[in-house]
């Protein structure tokens, strides 16, 4: 009987160390939040400011949705010299409190995004950084001339 209570003891601990390092590994691979950001909600179509709030030191922010329908979620720089600029290319991923379904979507050139089918209540949403970001860039290459790219973790690179 010791020997079963043993046994279910040494398994219990390492399903924890398991899980815990399974967490770990992944918060590695998130991406990183972005505190102080602005967001203002818009009901479509034509509907005013419905909230606008300011991002936590988490990249969360808590917003009510008072009427069901579709919005669109915009985010801008708040401090700076860039403050009240579009923040294009950031990831928004929230839902409705408790139980909702989860959303994720990434925002546009103008810093936009839509939210679909929005049922009335509270939400929460997390600003991060796309670490896939994209950026374009115009290359020119000779006739006879070799382009060769290769990717590293936070940027990319190119030869000529």
């Amino acid at each position: 009987m010791k020997i079963n209570k043993q046994i279910k003891l040494a398994l219990l601990l390492c399903f924890i160390t398991i899980v815990t390092f399974a967490q770990t590994a992944q918060r590695g691979e998130q991406n990183p939040p972005m505190p102080g950001i602005g967001i203002v909600i818009k009901k479509n179509p034509g509907g005013g400011a419905s909230k606008a709030v300011v991002t936590n030191e988490n990249g969360q922010a808590n917003i009510t949705i008072k009427e069901a329908g579709n919005y669109t979620i915009a985010l801008t720089q708040t401090q700076g010299k860039t403050a009240g600029e579009p923040l294009p290319n950031l990831i928004i991923k929230g839902g409705k409190n408790p139980g909702g379904k989860m959303m994720t979507v990434t925002t546009n050139e103008k810093g936009e995004a839509d939210l679909n089918d929005l049922e009335k209540g509270d939400y929460t949403f997390t600003v991060e950084q796309n670490q896939n970001k994209t950026e374009g860039q115009s290359i020119k290459v000779k006739q006879g001339e070799t382009l060769v790219f290769s990717k590293s973790k936070n940027n990319s690179n190119t030869e000529a």
